[in-house]
């Protein structure tokens, strides 16, 4: 199901965003990483067997509109203020195999 590819692509994305913040703060620009986890999207539906999606729907999930206004949230900051990083998961998450 390449969960290895995908969880080695999310830590290059963490790794790649940390050095370009880096390269670019001395010239004003911001980099802020989004680690969105259980969002409904395509990908869950795709992977997800029936038990495991009856599990994630077992409460509220994040949908895309709840990452797009972190976003604009994030982008409405001024200058200053640097959100290097933000986390958006369900209040009570499960795991794909559905245990909590």
């Amino acid at each position: 199901s390449n969960i290895a590819v995908y969880a080695a692509t999310k830590a290059a994305i963490s790794g790649f965003a940390g050095a370009l913040r880096a390269d670019l703060s001395p010239s004003g620009i911001r980099v802020t990483e989004i680690v969105a986890g259980r969002v409904e999207t395509q990908l869950y539906q795709d992977i997800l067997d029936a038990k495991a999606r009856a599990a994630m729907y077992a409460s509220k999930v994040v949908q895309p509109d709840d990452v797009a206004r972190m976003v604009v949230a994030v982008l409405a900051l001024p200058a200053w203020a640097d959100v290097t990083r933000f986390d958006i998961m369900p209040t009570w998450p499960t795991s794909p195999s559905g245990t909590k």
